[in-house]
């Protein structure tokens, strides 16, 4: 009677999952969030994707598409992806780790930890904080975090030699009153863990957060045996995907460079959402998400976004060298998702996946998908296009010119204001235009938006050799 019984509760339980799994309306869910990413994937040159939807403390779904790497090796929900500025809430998990076992506070000074840490402007930077850091508003800027990300340091100082540097770096706000996101502020927060507990940061990152949570396919950073099996990087070139292969390195570890899978970043959320002792105490998630607090800041807090528009959703989104990624929770439903792709082109506007990373999550949210498509890459590349087109022309009549020992007369306005000229429109190539509109330094903004880099770069030789050739004229007619 009793075997009966529970063979009948297994049966009970079995159809019920089944059940709720094949719910008419959660299946026309699945089937539009998957037509849509086919469909974005095709539109967009898109190599591979995979997501992982979360539901009531369990893995819902995961799938994947496409391919990881120009060899057409499929795709899997266990292929690692670097997760981009998603590693940020590794990092602060860790650093509230530190804090449950009583070996830092959040209101302790970075110099507590790190003495000789200064910037150009020590009277700010020895009021930093570790709780300035996790909320972004240690002074550090977006631009100061886009330098370092991509240098190749594989050494076991890597982090200390990059912080090291920050004394060149002035902080134009005190510490603390004004949030400005900047991969920085948690690659200090890196060093810190490494300073504290004596190992590495990767060895730490493994101790308290992949191996708990048994995220096998997880590591931190290019430089791990198991990178052999990510899916590579893509950037895009007139909208062709283009495969990377990024430098190795360790100083993005913190950052930006957690590699995990579908299935992993599932466990992560599942442990997240359901407030998991293996990872942290419940006192260190309500801090996390804290959904009163109307003072967090707008430019996240423990490596989450807080929606505005609903307190219960939060969030954050990655972008690396040549891979996009994004997670999301609303706690209102007890959904998570995290999706991520293994080409991108952040920079210079909305990039060309960004409609399948967020579009695809405004499905699994329960709403009709945002327009993601954006043209402004588009209009920058072909606006240098034209620009660099009517400089050759200007130089080929130059040339002409000089060939046909056409007499220029000699002035200012020939001789030396073409010089002028170029320097000025040089800087706004090389210096103004990336920072201002690709939020980052050439060197970094040609590592995700090669196109409109190299434009760039065009421009600034074509406008040097114009101005060369009419200052020359200009110059050889003082003698005729």
């Amino acid at each position: 009677m009793k075997l009966i019984s529970n063979t009948l509760w297994l049966i009970f339980l079995i159809y019920g999952q089944i059940s709720a799994f094949q719910k008419p309306e959660n299946i026309i869910k699945l089937k539009k969030l998957d037509a849509y990413i086919n469909k974005q994937m095709e539109e967009n040159n898109i190599p591979g994707l995979a997501y992982v939807i979360v539901k009531d403390g369990e893995i819902y779904v995961e799938k994947a598409f496409g391919f990881a790497d120009d060899s057409g090796r499929k795709i899997t929900t266990s292929t690692p992806f670097e997760l981009g500025s998603i590693s940020k809430s590794f990092t602060a998990s860790a650093i509230l780790h530190l804090v449950e076992n009583g070996k830092i506070d959040l209101d302790d000074q970075v110099i507590d930890y790190l003495p000789w840490f200064k910037t150009e402007n020590k009277e700010f930077s020895n009021l930093i904080t570790i709780r300035h850091l996790l909320y972004h508003k240690s002074g550090f800027s977006r631009l100061s975090g886009a330098y370092s990300l991509s240098e190749p340091d594989t050494t076991a100082t890597a982090l200390e030699n990059l912080v090291h540097g920050f004394l060149k770096i002035s902080l134009k706000v005190k510490p603390g009153t004004t949030a400005q996101y900047s991969n920085v502020n948690y690659q200090i927060l890196g060093l810190i863990i490494e300073k504290v507990n004596n190992m590495s940061f990767e060895d730490y990152i493994e101790k308290v957060i992949l191996q708990p949570l048994k995220m096998n396919d997880s590591f931190i950073t290019n430089l791990d045996e198991k990178v052999k099996n990510r899916a590579m990087a893509h950037t895009f070139f007139l909208g062709q995907p283009v495969q990377k292969i990024p430098d190795r390195t360790r100083l993005s570890g913190p950052a930006a460079s957690v590699f995990s899978s579908a299935r992993d970043m599932g466990f992560y959320l599942k442990a997240v959402m359901s407030e998991d002792s293996t990872l942290l105490k419940k006192s260190s998630y309500r801090q996390i998400f804290d959904t009163s607090n109307k003072q967090r800041s707008p430019q996240g807090e423990f490596g989450w976004f807080r929606s505005t528009a609903n307190s219960q959703v939060f969030f954050h989104s990655g972008a690396s060298e040549g891979t996009e990624t994004a997670m999301i929770i609303d706690f209102e439903q007890n959904l998570g998702f995290a999706v991520l792709v293994n080409a991108g082109s952040y920079g210079f506007g909305p990039s060309l996946t960004s409609g399948a990373i967020y579009g695809s999550a405004d499905i699994v949210m329960g709403k009709e998908p945002g327009s993601y498509k954006s043209t402004r890459n588009t209009i920058i590349y072909w606006s240098l296009f034209i620009v660099a087109a009517v400089i050759l022309v200007l130089i080929i009549r130059q040339i002409i010119a000089i060939i046909n020992k056409k007499i220029t007369k000699s002035n200012f306005g020939n001789t030396f204001l073409p010089l002028i000229i170029a320097l000025i429109v040089s800087w706004l190539f090389l210096h103004y235009i990336p920072r201002a509109f690709g939020e980052a330094p050439l060197a970094t903004a040609i590592i995700y938006t090669p196109d409109v880099s190299w434009m760039l770069i065009v421009n600034s030789i074509l406008i040097s050799i114009w101005a060369i050739a009419k200052s020359w004229s200009g110059y050889r007619a003082r003698f005729n």
